[in-house]
């Protein structure tokens, strides 16, 4: 398992050609969800 920050996962999709659209997060916080768009 691992902990992943929007600002890592952010980095993530720039360094691959993505970009993302939207996260969403359960109210705890403990799993999320990334919309992501190829650029």
């Amino acid at each position: 398992s691992a902990k992943f920050r929007t600002e890592g996962v952010a980095a993530e999709l720039d360094a691959a050609g993505f970009a993302g659209r939207a996260f969403w997060t359960d109210p705890d916080g403990f799993f999320g969800v990334t919309l992501a768009r190829a650029v």
